[in-house]
């Protein structure tokens, strides 16, 4: 399988098409080509590599007598756990895998939600810079907030 892959995209070729006039094809040097089905598959495949490496824990919250440490959708991760020490633990063990396989996480992207009392300040680092606590976030089109209040979530 992976010998097919590498042939598929070592002896990739493109041309450029401007209204009906295609210029000379030329050989593909890097990447796989914009909409190749494949492109998804092998990210998706590749970041459960990485995930795999480093989910492997006893930890996270329990929601319905499962505990459940993380959400994945394509790129976007969310890391779950009762206690922000081990959230730091684990979001900075993502961000070094991630980065010993070449990818790298967008912390500026990178914000946290702490569940319940509101009065306590939880922080939580990652790469040495202290994150921006959030009331609520979107996550596949659920509002998540802090309260787990569903008010919103039902009127829409």
């Amino acid at each position: 399988m992976i010998i097919l892959l590498q042939n598929i995209y070592e002896k990739a070729q493109s041309a450029v098409q401007v209204e009906k006039e295609t210029g000379e094809w030329f050989q593909t040097s890097v990447g796989s080509r914009q909409g190749d089905p494949l492109s998804p598959l092998l990210f998706i495949t590749y970041h459960e590599l990485v995930m795999d490496k480093v989910m492997q824990t006893n930890d996270g919250i329990n929601i319905s007598r499962t505990l459940v440490n993380n959400l994945r959708f394509a790129d976007d991760i969310d890391v779950l756990e009762e206690d922000c020490e081990l959230l730091h633990q684990q979001t900075e063990q993502i961000r070094v895998a991630a980065e010993e396989a070449a990818l790298i996480m967008n912390t500026k992207k990178t914000k946290t939600l702490v569940f319940g009392d509101r009065n306590i300040e939880k922080h939580v680092q990652i790469a040495e810079t202290t994150r921006e606590n959030v009331e609520q976030f979107e996550y596949l089109g659920s509002l998540i907030t802090w309260d787990n209040n569903c008010t919103d979530e039902v009127r829409k």
